[in-house]
């Protein structure tokens, strides 16, 4: 078990059982950390090698909250981990990324991609994310793509290219989507999002008709999906924070709606008050709910901390706030346009009005 202090590092979160490779199973996570610690190094075969390990151990512990903290702590007294990113626990990018690498060994065994490989497990990565946006109809072709779009570099592959043809390809792909949908999706691109650079920072504040559009009892998720046209392009990045900022009331009526629209799962959402309640009613009080997947980090407030109660009634200031380091800025349902945020303005959020 780990220790109170070691606990302090991790942020305990509802965890998905999964199927526990034989092999590995019974192991001791500290020896799994070990033999990640050991494999660990500068050359292509050792990421490799440390991202398979990195995936079967996951696998392994990832129904065991545990043994999962254990294994976690040990890559942090190994070196492996910094104490902030095992905060992250199993979605700590680094550990997302070399879990990635390891679940696609056989991809960088091929003899044809061996060539175009470099010793940077960022790198190597995005090489997957590259490959798994291309069409999948037949692997043979998915592969003979991927070798042209490498042969494309202009010298050896790097994060940045690889990271641009991706976008690429992604970019495209929301085109054709948008064209093929329904006329009021396709206005949306309209209002220019579609041509201006890939939120990362996505600011959601419905007001009292928005939520209830969102929680009417009809509002499936697949009526949701195309009455808003933006939870299409949002589901499709790889980098994303999100801040919902409503009423503590509002929360079960539409986060977890919102946020899984957003390809969020609601249960690993963080919630953050701005100031202290001003009663025991805590209703009408303002909540942010957060959350991000990819590079994007958040700065939270230290435990037992409140937000700035100065932004509390500015919503921007809050996004900003707990993520002040990304520069592409959407707000949706916004009352207004501000500097330093794409914005769309009452109708321009739903399809069809």
């Amino acid at each position: 078990m780990p220790s109170r202090v070691h606990q302090s590092v991790l942020r305990r979160k509802k965890l998905v059982p999964t199927v526990r490779p034989e092999h590995i199973s019974d192991k001791d996570p500290a020896t799994q950390a070990a033999l990640v610690a050991e494999s660990w190094g500068a050359s292509i075969q050792a990421i490799i090698k440390t991202g398979v390990l990195i995936a079967e151990s996951l696998r392994a512990f990832d129904g065991d909250p545990d043994r999962l903290d254990a294994f976690i702590i040990a890559l942090v007294e190994k070196g492996v981990l910094t104490p902030n990113e095992a905060r992250r626990r199993h979605v700590a990018p680094k550990l997302v990324e070399l879990r990635t690498i390891g679940e696609h060994e056989k991809l960088f065994t091929l003899p044809q991609v061996v060539p175009f490989l470099v010793p940077s497990y960022t790198t190597l990565y995005h090489l997957t994310v590259l490959f798994r946006q291309l069409p999948e109809t037949d692997e043979q072709k998915q592969i003979a793509n991927l070798i042209k779009k490498l042969e494309s570099a202009p010298d050896k592959i790097t994060r940045d290219f690889l990271i641009d043809e991706t976008a690429l390809l992604k970019r495209g792909r929301r085109k054709a989507a948008l064209v093929a949908s329904a006329p009021d999706a396709a206005q949306f691109t309209n209002h220019g999002f579609a041509s201006q650079a890939q939120p990362q920072l996505v600011l959601i504040t419905p007001d009292l008709a928005d939520e209830r559009a969102v929680a009417t009892a009809y509002a499936t998720s697949d009526g949701l999906e195309q009455r808003l046209p933006i939870t299409n392009q949002l589901r499709e990045s790889d980098e994303l924070a999100v801040v919902l900022v409503t009423r503590v009331s509002a929360l079960p009526l539409i986060a977890e709606k919102l946020l899984n629209l957003c390809g969020f799962d609601c249960h690993h959402a963080r919630f953050f008050l701005p100031q202290p309640p001003n009663a025991a009613e805590v209703g009408d009080e303002v909540v942010a709910v957060t959350a991000d997947r990819g590079d994007v980090h958040i700065m939270a407030p230290p435990a037992g901390a409140w937000l700035d109660p100065a932004d509390a009634a500015d919503p921007r200031a809050i996004a900003a706030r707990l993520y002040p380091e990304v520069a592409t800025r959407l707000h949706v349902f916004a009352k207004s346009r501000a500097k330093g945020w794409q914005a769309l303005v009452g109708a321009e959020n739903w399809a069809g009005e």
